[in-house]
């Protein structure tokens, strides 16, 4: 028998969901049959009602119909909630009687766009006459044009401007609300190019004036001030003269008003009177005043809304007012307005701009506090892990994952926005590579772990394989140190295979974090400690033959690469930050404290080091003659992903073993094989790129972003790699 990939790559034609089939065939009878796709005649008819006579079958060789019959076709599940339904089937060989074997495809037609949605995605915007002569960072909602949406059905809900001087556009952040029965479509972003006339007075607006080198604002009256001591900046030069007319010195308040006008150097064009002001300079009365001590009186409230019938999350920034500010000589400008139902607050972060100066304020920071808590339940306890089972295994695979910001709201649970289909790809390529024990890492909900597990073990049934997994969470708000402010990172988790292994309980734990205790600042640098602690669990191989069966795993994920802010240089080249490279040093520190505190001496290490290509020598140069690094730090090894098909970037990702057990096979699944591989455990036929993307946009619509696509960071940017330790 000769087998012909199976296709079953999911399309729309004409409204009707598609897919594409192939058969098992023996050459001489198959071998010129072209295939059918099956298509669901009506795509909005209930999941429950869809009977046989909905399915049509289409060869894709119209002159083949009278070869082939499509026969015993039978729909053997239904999924209302997913809209899926799974169908069997058989293709007959008119000519010689022949049938192949049964074949299945499970689809999900595509769930329907909301009217709201739908009208949200249609509004226009566009500048009003208004707006002339104004530059974008002074765009106000009544600067706009905005049309095609049903005014007598909607509101159109302004939630931010974000002017952009520099690059000459406004960024809009909306809404559309329902007159009728108050439902909101989600917040839309649009960018629009703002066209700057090439208008003297509107170059002249753009003139900044400070105090020279030298000079000291504090310890300078305005009226001590002279012409010669002035910087004017922010026009250009070749183009244009600036001439101060008149200088108002405000003692008292500390202010210094400049009028002036903007001469064109060839004489033709002269602006208006202009004004502007240098502020907090020396006062009358000593008293010394920044935009940021104003700053730091703005404060934040409601407008309407009490915080406690509100989830933090069903918080827009339009339902916020600052307050405790002059609003006539000042702005507010929220950077970021981070909403957390767990610790029900919002964090927004700003900044103060003075509107008749250039002064920006410092970043700024504010808490709003007493909102709902959420009600949906916590991620279940992982159930204990049975003590006596038993295996014939004697190797266990050992894998470690960065997942790429792996949170909530890429899960596929009610009340998740604009889920992923990266749950589905992660389970998928787990199964497939038979991994026993895999460590997550960059996890941003301990929601995922107890998800992750029962994607698994619905794949264990689907596929035959019949393993049960089970998750043990290393929650950071747990751990130590700065380890505990991650955002990204919430957890570190293991996933395992609960038939073969368990997790050893020590001082009444199943896992234990890294306590730092003695870490090495070999590099110098501001941390004395790990940025994400590894996460350690002991484990024990159900197999009552051996004597040596249990080991200690560790994961962690690095400190972020590169040289940041409060951190210094390690001098070791590449750009490597101090806190990277003490974490690289302080491995064989870790060892250590696994070995005392878990009592075993074979111990695995895993994890994204952040460590760049060429310079593992120099930062894991603390390793002892019996901690041995498992792959090859060059090119071939480069285990961080580019955006571009099959690119590969850095070998950030390292495993290190200290044990007198054997181990084989170090590598990685090179993550842009999974859309040729056809291992896509919900639906058979992906094997090119747009195949994937199809089955994201059809299934998981808005889920992928243009900027980096449906792999790189949709399912993460690292590759998973693994070893198999054998036991004996």
């Amino acid at each position: 028998m000769c087998k012909k990939a199976l296709l079953l790559s999911l399309t729309l034609a004409t409204s009707m969901t598609t897919f594409l089939v192939a058969t098992n065939c023996k050459k001489n009878s198959w071998a010129n049959f072209s295939g059918v796709t099956a298509v669901l005649k009506n795509t909005d008819k209930p999941i429950d009602d869809v009977q046989n006579s909905d399915i049509e079958f289409k060869y894709n060789n119209s002159s083949q119909k009278s070869q082939y019959e499509v026969i015993f076709v039978k729909i053997t599940n239904r999924n209302s909630s997913r809209r899926a339904i799974t169908i069997t089937y058989y293709i007959k060989n008119k000519a010689t009687n022949e049938i192949s074997e049964q074949k299945s495809i499970s689809f999900v037609m595509p769930k329907k766009t909301s009217e709201i949605e739908q009208d949200a995605e249609k509004i226009k915007f566009d500048f009003a006459s208004s707006s002339e002569g104004k530059l974008p960072s002074e765009i106000e909602t009544n600067d706009l044009d905005i049309s095609n949406f049903d005014d007598t059905k909607y509101e159109v809900v302004v939630d931010d401007l974000i002017g952009d001087d520099n690059e000459s556009n406004i960024k809009i952040l909306y809404y559309l609300k329902s007159k009728s029965n108050g439902e909101e479509s989600n917040v839309r972003e649009i960018k629009l190019d703002f066209s700057l006339k090439e208008d003297i007075d509107q170059q002249a607006r753009k003139v900044t004036f400070a105090l020279k080198d030298g000079l000291i604002p504090s310890e300078t009256l305005p009226s001590s001030i002279q012409d010669d001591q002035i910087m004017i900046s922010g026009y250009d030069e070749s183009k244009y003269t600036i001439e101060i007319k008149s200088k108002i010195s405000d003692d008292a308040k500390g202010e210094l008003e400049l009028q002036y006008i903007l001469k064109s150097n060839d004489g033709q064009e002269t602006s208006k009177t202009h004004s502007s002001k240098i502020k907090y300079l020396k006062n009358s009365s000593g008293t010394i005043i920044s935009i940021d001590d104003i700053a730091q009186n703005v404060k934040f409230k409601l407008k309407s809304k009490n915080a406690s019938d509100y989830l933090a999350s069903e918080i827009k920034r339009s339902d916020v007012q600052a307050y405790d500010y002059d609003s006539n000589n000042y702005k507010v400008e929220i950077k970021e307005f981070l909403a957390n139902n767990e610790e029900q607050k919002i964090t927004i972060k700003f900044n103060l701009r003075d509107l008749s100066s250039s002064d920006v304020s410092e970043n700024n920071e504010r808490t709003l506090t007493g909102f709902k808590k959420e009600t949906s339940p916590l991620p279940p306890t992982p159930p204990e892990p049975p003590i006596g089972g038993e295996t014939t295994e004697k190797t266990l695979r050992l894998a470690h994952w960065n997942t790429c910001r792996f949170s909530k709201n890429a899960l596929p649970l009610p009340g998740i926005k604009k889920p992923k289909a990266k749950a589905h790809a992660i389970a998928s390529i787990i199964h497939n590579q038979k991994f026993d024990i895999i460590g997550l890492t960059e996890v941003g909900s301990l929601e995922v772990a107890p998800k992750m597990v029962e994607l698994l073990n619905e794949l264990e049934i689907k596929k035959g394989t019949n393993n049960k997994w089970n998750f043990v969470s290393g929650d950071y708000k747990k751990s130590y140190g700065v380890s505990i402010t991650q955002k990204i990172d919430r957890t570190a988790d293991f996933l395992y295979k609960e038939n073969k292994v368990r997790p050893v309980k020590v001082d009444n734990k199943s896992g234990h974090f890294y306590d730092n205790g003695n870490f090495e600042k070999h590099f110098g640098g501001d941390y004395n400690e790990y940025a994400r602690t590894p996460f350690c669990v002991k484990w024990e191989l159900l197999n009552k033959s051996l004597t040596n069966k249990d080991f200690v795993f560790a994961i962690s994920h690095f400190d972020g690469p590169g040289v940041k802010d409060g951190e210094v240089s390690s001098g070791l080249g590449g750009k490597i930050g101090s806190r990277e490279a003490n974490e690289a040093w302080n491995i064989p520190n870790v060892f250590s404290w696994m070995k005392d505190k878990f009592k075993d001496s074979d111990l695995v290490f895993q994890g994204d080091t952040n460590i760049p290509s060429g310079y593992a020598d120099k930062a894991f140069a603390s390793l002892k003659s019996d901690e041995k690094m498992l792959m090859n730090d060059n090119s071939e090894n480069a285990t961080s992903l580019q955006k571009s098909i099959d690119g590969y970037s850095q070998t950030y990702d390292k495993m290190i073993l200290k044990s007198s057990l054997k181990y084989s096979n170090p590598g990685f699944y090179k993550l842009w094989n999974f859309i040729k591989d056809d291992i896509f455990g919900w639906q058979n036929g992906i094997t090119s790129y747009s195949a994937w993307k199809d089955y994201c946009d059809t299934h998981y619509p808005g889920s992928v972003t243009a900027t980096n696509g449906a792999v790189y960071g949709y399912i993460s940017d690292h590759c998973p790699t693994f070893f198999d330790l054998h036991f004996e």
